[in-house]
């Protein structure tokens, strides 16, 4: 029978897992407790957050293998459209407006879906302000997109990895007079010959009033993250 007092032990050491290390410290954590068993929503609930704030990347399924930036989709909180505590967690993805499963255990994306449409008060105030920031979240895109491919290594080589970036609206402070945009960037490579990993991410903030003449607000954080280990480490 599983201690739960064992759960934040648990917990602590997934979430805590190093770039490209988290199916081995799932296991070696499943090792600690046994012969009980780990529950699956402590280890769905621990690797979501660990990958939530590593800003991991999934193949979207909708896509081969390509330099195409929708082939990419990243997982992070602010996207999230469910509970942690289930084997897949839906996420938005910015760039298509559809939703996408990760089976957060495996670092998956098992499926995309279209969202249901609500027809209430809320949602036609937030139509509003996705109109007002849609050209603004385009042409952002467009250049990130273009920043992206310049800057960071392509998929392949000696060592793997991947990067991408997704844009989000939010709304502002008055409907339809100001936009919020949220610009979330996150890169990561490994080397298995080479035992090293690492993970770059970072989140940016512009606040902006298309009608007026103050400027734009920009703050942000950046993130990076390496690891190193000997053979059998």
């Amino acid at each position: 029978r599983f201690d739960r007092e064992w759960s934040n032990y648990i917990q602590g050491f997934i979430q805590r897992s190093p770039p490209g290390h988290l199916p081995d410290v799932i296991a070696c954590s499943k090792q600690l407790v046994h012969p009980a068993a780990t529950p699956n929503d402590l280890i769905w609930r621990s690797a979501a957050g660990h990958n939530e704030s590593s800003m991991l990347i999934v193949q979207n399924p909708e896509y081969a293998v390509s330099e195409d930036p929708a082939s990419l989709l990243l997982v992070h909180e602010a996207l999230r459209q469910g509970s942690r505590a289930q084997k897949q967690v839906p996420y938005m993805d910015p760039r298509s407006s559809k939703l996408f499963a990760v089976d957060h255990e495996r670092q998956l994306c098992t499926r995309t879906f279209v969202k249901e449409q609500s027809n209430d008060l809320m949602a036609e105030m937030e139509e509003v302000d996705n109109e007002v920031a849609r050209p603004f979240k385009v042409a952002l895109q467009s250049e990130l997109d273009g920043y992206v491919a310049e800057r960071y290594a392509p998929r392949g080589g000696l060592s793997t990895g991947a990067a991408t970036t997704t844009v989000q609206s939010s709304p502002g402070n008055e409907v339809g007079t100001d936009v919020e945009l949220t610009i979330l960037l996150s890169a990561r490579r490994a080397r298995a010959l080479g035992l090293w990993a690492g993970s770059w991410t970072s989140q940016w903030r512009i606040r902006l009033a298309p009608a007026q003449a103050e400027p734009a607000q920009l703050a942000g954080i950046i993130d990076f993250t390496g690891h190193y280990a000997e053979d059998g480490n």
